[in-house]
Formats: structure tokens, sequence, C-alpha cells
């Protein structure tokens, strides 16, 4: 009689079923903390992680200690840009997505970028006439010479205008306009003639300007 042998069996770990064509998303994420210029947490900020290959974004807000956390597509390269005020700004501390650095996020890590919103610049002054009274209603513009962005105001009654801390930093051409005549800082009659004024972060550079005519004539 053939002798009888007793097995026991061991269940393993239960494997999940994964229906057809489906497939799992492996994700990594980026944290970090944005600061306004003056050093204070950024709260209630937009964040946006793009994808450098696809332009796919990710998006987040700031919690009120300006910290933010973003889970993403794992193994691809992003930028982060983000908005204090009314301008995007890109990590690091740049109005430039040409120098924006490009952050790696592998599977399953956790990238962290900080940054601190750049103190934007501006521009004032008073604006005359040829006869030297003050020149109101003028339209003034001041406008990037390598990305042709612009700022606009008008001048009151005294001449005055004021674009304080509302424009970032770089070289700009300032401009005057009444009715169909226009005119550059400094007297200019044209684009290629105008001063060339540099505007740095936090500062306010004063551009006073006489018409070569008068707004009523």
């Amino acid at each position: 009689m053939a002798a009888t042998v007793a097995l026991t069996i061991t269940a393993g770990p239960a494997l999940a079923a994964t229906p057809d064509h489906s497939s799992v998303t492996v994700t990594g994420t980026i944290t970090g903390r944005i600061l306004g210029p003056d050093g204070a947490p950024a709260a209630n900020t937009d964040i946006y992680a793009t994808n450098v290959n696809t332009a796919a974004q990710h998006t987040a807000r700031t919690s009120a200690d300006g910290t933010y956390r973003l889970r993403v597509q794992a193994d691809q390269t992003f930028i982060v840009s983000y908005a204090v005020g009314r301008y995007f700004e890109y990590v690091p501390h740049t109005f430039r997505s040409n120098e924006a650095t490009e952050f790696f996020v592998p599977a399953r890590r956790t990238i962290r970028v900080d940054d601190r919103a750049i103190a934007l610049a501006g521009v004032t002054g008073r604006l005359t006439g040829a006869a030297g009274a003050p020149a109101a209603g003028v339209t003034v513009r001041v406008t990037n010479v390598d990305t042709a962005n612009e700022s606009e105001t008008t001048t009151l009654q005294d001449g005055t205008y004021d674009l304080s801390g509302q424009i970032p930093p770089g070289v700009y051409k300032v401009s005057f306009t009444v009715a169909d005549r226009t005119q550059y800082a400094h007297q200019a009659a044209d684009w290629n003639s105008a001063a060339d004024i540099t505007l740095t972060s936090g500062t306010t550079s004063i551009v006073d300007d006489q018409l070569l005519w008068d707004p009523a004539s």
C-alpha cells in the first residue's frame, strides 16, 4: 500500500487584478515656500509646475505660511512659476521663462523649490508743455526695450505721473502722447533717439520732461 504524504499549503500575498489597458501613474512631489518681496510669506499664491516637454501643468496654492505641495508625474522635468501681484515670476527670481531652472522629479521623491518674489521698480515724474505750464491728460507709456511689455498712466492736472512699484526691473523707454503726437524722453522725436532708462528692483526712477509743443496748441 503506497504511503500517504500530507502537504501543507500556505497562501501567499494576493495579487490585485488589473483591468486590461489600465495603467498606474507614478508621481513625485515638488514642495517649497514662496515669500513676497518684503520677505513675508506669500499666502494664497497660485503655483504652477509646467512640464518642459509636454507643457502639461500642475497647480497648487500656497497656505498662510507661504508653503505649497504639488504632486507631479514622475521622472519628468518641470519649471516652477507663480504670481505675486500682476506679473508671473519663475524660479529662481526671474520674470523670464527662458531663465527658469529646470527641476527633474524622480519617482516617489520630493524636490524642494523655494523662491522670493522680486520687488518691482517704478517711474515717476512731471511733464510740462513748451511754455513751461503743467501738461495734464497726457498718456505716459513705459515700454521694455527687450520684451515690448508696456505700463501706462496719464498725467494729472499738475503734470505729474506715478508708476511707482508697478514695473518689472529692466531697460525701458518712456513716451508721452497727446492726440496723434508722441515724444520720447528726453525731448526725443523717435524711438531710436530716445533715452534708455534702466529700472532696478525696489527703486523708482524720476523721468521729467518738457514737450516740444503745448498740448492745447
